[in-house]
């Protein structure tokens, strides 16, 4: 097929009014009637993706006078792309030319796909990759405001937007080759901190019984951070002007328990908050219409389930895809001369399916013998048109097997369709060779121009199937084209394996192809026996386990945590301790333990630290020194969850003694710091054991150590831990009567994290002022100031209800009735028994609200307390 009758195939025919109703919900949105939710359904090929691919070019024609976003040709026969992506070169390049000061953004556009589950890749899109069309847009919008306050990720993207803001902190993700144990244990530790702090964090949190503050943190992570980017630009504070934004989710039935849950949470937070304000965002979602009607009232979380009643109310359209008789167009312009009675013919067969009527077009031009000499059908063409299945993945089929497809083409595709929906050009060139079949390059390129049966970017080594039935078409293919589908999967496992293992190629991996490649070869490793090959794909579950908490764009819990129990459930089996270092267990117990609670990181525990015992004892480093004292404190949680205090304080003081002489030894704030959170886990033993004294020492030992690294570092991690040392201190001091110093405390207490609230403006520092007016309420209610008091825990309320609305979390929800329940204790005891008793009330429908969703024992003692 020549290229010059490519174009055809982006012919928009037909939906027109669909197209219509887009854009009137557009501007509604930029009118400020905002919000709107359209909800397009649609079953295979009807051209959900492509009707708002055509929604986006009305914006930029019509609503973009100075040209900020690219033309709308980048979505030229490309299904996958739904938003301008800085990996695209003709997208960089678009950008490379704007003059940042000056060019206006109209609107913002961010879209994104989500990821079948039952795709064989082992890594779904996340919330973190869906961020990659967002964050450039946002580093140009936000720049301004937050040049301070914001992280790298944000202030680099737009002013270094050549070097792509995808670029995900992954270029040192280790291979699982020679270098693996060097890249895992070595230098690169450093990079874990954060993410290992806040594991630490709150796993003693946990262990502390502080379900609330789990909770809020648990889900106060990417996606707060998302959703405190976005409302700036819908809502904002500063100089920022407001700019409508349309977020474009293709395919949400993916989202759902299961599949795509931190874009579930997402959206349903995105538009609550939305319809709250009535912030100018337009949600559009592509649906399977099937689905859709099936789950819309099941009893599953899902889009469908969540959005129904949303769809058909004040803010939502329903918009379903009828069969399309407009298509002709599409078909006249694929085959040049055909009379109309053939024309006909086709679309009846393809009944209303474009992509149904694409595949039958290209049946007639690869069949020439079809036409006669006056250009129509002959009698034959016709018959074998009318018998011909319209099943959209046989249709696809035929045409790899026609003779129009190469058998580079077959035998590329066939091997690309192993790797799941997304698939490393490399690891296919590799099996390629290791099978005695050439070189792949060539059928790639040519399956994605012309026929556009996959996308992407080819040429920049990451490509993947436009839509699951050419996956499904190409999977098909193994067996005719290379051989013995399980000999073929085998072998293919192996070249994977010889190709991670080799540094060189690991390293010319881009980032995104890096954990792409890791995760087709944990799916397709998923029934090996071989134990060779099975200890690596316990490293690169462990690989992506730790690439998911390191994001530079938040960390991924929910993925990170369903793949280290992956790695859990084949420990012992699969997979053998000796195999693996510290460094990457802590961070499969790190996600477990946050995401699940300590207990389910219990064995794993466990097997880290003899493992980190095991290896100090072969290389008394303090790197495996450090191991072995974090090691213990995760043990020592897991013990306190259990109820074992004093197993649990055992462990702990073997840590703080580690600790102390590696402080001693280094003198790093790191090491420094390490000993202030040993400091503060053992007291929090003896406070619970009413060892007040003792506990006190330990508290008043760490703070200071604290107050020394604030000084010296003067980040909010080393502001934020004087707060919690103020705390516990003040907790004792109050547990002990001692009215003054606690309000000091506490008092200091509330400053540092006003102070922080103000700098950072997160939902965590925010909690925190929270927290700290609760406290000095206490001790001016305990003293009899109860005006005081009442102001107090009124203004923690307040905090509380924001945070509440924002998040939708229980524990942001929980802090609600706790708050309400403090501020009607000072009404009753002031005799105002009315709003004392509103103020009960309403504390206890949230409290049997959050027992109904959530049946723990925490949640049902809050309804009989």
């Amino acid at each position: 097929m020549s290229e010059g009758v490519t174009d055809w195939r982006d012919l928009f025919c037909g939906r027109v009014a669909e197209l219509q109703q887009l854009e009137a919900a557009y501007r509604a949105v930029a009118r400020g009637q905002g919000p709107r939710l359209v909800v397009v359904l649609g079953d295979r090929g009807m051209g959900k993706t492509r009707l708002v691919q055509e929604l986006y070019r009305r914006l930029t024609t019509g609503y973009d006078p100075e040209d900020y976003w690219p033309d709308a040709a980048l979505f030229k026969g490309n299904n996958l792309r739904v938003a301008p992506d800085l990996a695209d070169p003709q997208v960089r390049e678009h950008f490379r030319r704007l003059d940042v000061e000056a060019r206006v953004m109209p609107f913002l556009w961010w879209g994104f796909r989500l990821a079948d589950p039952l795709d064989r890749n082992a890594v779904r899109a996340d919330l973190s990759a869906h961020r990659r069309t967002l964050d450039p847009h946002l580093g140009k919008l936000l720049h301004e405001r937050r040049a301070e306050a914001a992280s790298d990720r944000v202030k680099d993207a737009w002013w270094e937007v050549g070097k792509s803001a995808i670029n995900l902190g992954l270029s040192a993700l280790p291979g699982i080759g020679a270098g693996a144990a060097l890249a895992f244990d070595g230098a690169d530790k450093a990079k874990g901190g954060y993410a290992a702090w806040q594991g630490r964090h709150l796993q003693s949190m946990q262990g502390a019984g502080d379900v609330a503050g789990i909770e809020e943190l648990a889900h106060a992570d990417l996606l707060d951070q998302t959703l405190s980017d976005v409302a700036e630009v819908l809502a904002p504070t500063g100089p920022i002007p407001q700019v409508p934004v349309v977020v474009f989710c293709d395919d949400a039935q993916f989202a759902r328990s299961g599949g795509d849950e931190g874009a579930l949470r997402l959206l349903i937070s995105l538009w609550r908050r939305a319809v709250d304000h009535r912030w100018p965002l337009m949600l559009v979602a592509s649906h399977w219409a099937v689905d859709w009607f099936q789950h819309a009232n099941g009893a599953s979380p899902c889009f469908a389930r969540s959005f129904a009643r949303e769809s058909t109310g004040e803010h939502g359209e329903l918009l379903e895809l009828p069969r399309e008789p407009a298509l002709s167009r599409l078909a006249q312009a694929g085959i040049e001369g055909l009379p109309s009675s053939d024309v006909q013919l086709l679309l009846d067969k393809a009944d209303g399916n474009p992509q149904i009527l694409l595949e039958l077009v290209s049946l007639v031009q690869r069949s020439p013998a079809w036409r006669g000499r006056d250009g129509g059908l002959t009698s034959h063409a016709r018959a074998r048109i009318a018998e011909h299945s319209t099943d959209l993945t046989r249709l696809i089929l035929a045409r790899l097997n026609s003779d129009i497809t190469s058998p580079e083409m077959r035998r590329a595709l066939a091997l690309a369709s192993q790797q799941g929906m997304q698939f490393v050009c490399e690891l296919v060139e590799d099996a390629g060779q290791a099978l005695d079949l050439g070189s792949m390059r060539a059928g790639l390129q040519s399956a994605e121009r012309p026929p556009r049966m996959v996308g992407g970017g080819v040429d920049e080594g990451l490509g993947g199937f436009v839509q699951r039935a050419y996956q499904e078409a190409a999977t098909s293919l193994v067996g005719s084209q290379i051989g013995e589908p399980a000999e073929v999967r085998d072998r293919l496992l192996r070249a994977m394996r010889n190709f991670l293992g080799d540094d060189a190629s690991w390293r010319a991996l881009s980032a995104d192809a890096q954990v792409t490649a890791l995760g087709a070869f944990v799916g397709l490793g998923e029934e090996c026996a071989d134990p060779d090959i099975n200890r690596d794909i316990g490293s690169a579950l462990l690989a992506l386990t730790r690439a998911m908490l390191e994001r530079e764009q938040g960390s991924d819990y929910p993925q990170a945590a369903a793949l280290a129990r992956r790695f859990s459930e084949g420990l012992g089996t699969r997979f053998r301790l000796r195999h693996y270092s510290p460094w990457q267990l802590e961070a499969a117990y790190d996600a477990l333990t946050v995401w699940h609670g300590p207990l389910s990181g219990a064995d794993l525990a466990e097997a880290v630290l003899e493992r980190s015992r095991a290896l100090a004892e072969e290389s008394d480093t303090p790197d495996a020194r450090r191991s072995v004292s974090v090691s213990l404190d995760c043990v020592g949680d897991v013990a306190l969850a259990r109820g074992r205090s004093k197993e649990a304080e055992a462990l702990y003081r073997e840590s703080l003694a580690l600790r102390r002489e590696l402080s001693e030894e280094l003198g790093t704030p790191g090491s420094r710091r390490d000993v202030s959170l040993s400091l503060e886990s053992v007291g929090d033993v003896a406070s619970v054991q009413g060892r007040t004294k003792e506990a006190e020492a330990l508290y008043r030992e760490s703070l200071a150590l604290r107050r020394e690294l604030s000084e010296e570092l003067g980040t909010p991690r080393s502001r934020r831990d004087v707060h919690v040392s103020l705390c516990s201190m003040g907790d004792v001091a109050k547990a002990q009567g001692r009215w003054s110093e606690a309000e000091a405390l506490y008092c200091e207490s509330l400053e540092l994290t006003r102070g922080l609230s103000q700098e950072l403006g997160t939902p965590g520092s925010r909690r925190d002022v929270s927290r700290s007016l609760t406290n000095v309420g206490f001790v001016a209610r305990a003293q009899g100031r109860w005006k005081e008091a009442e102001a107090l825990y009124r203004e923690s309320l307040e905090l509380r209800r924001e945070l509440s609305e924002e998040l939708r979390t229980p524990g942001a929800r929980r802090d609600v009735s706790v708050s309400l329940d403090r501020a009607g204790d000072v009404a009753a005891a002031q005799g105002r028994w009315k709003q004392a008793e509103a103020l009960f009330v309403e504390g206890l429908e949230l409290s049997r609200a959050l027992s109904e969703e959530l049946g723990t024992p925490g949640s049902r003692r809050d309804v009989s307390v």
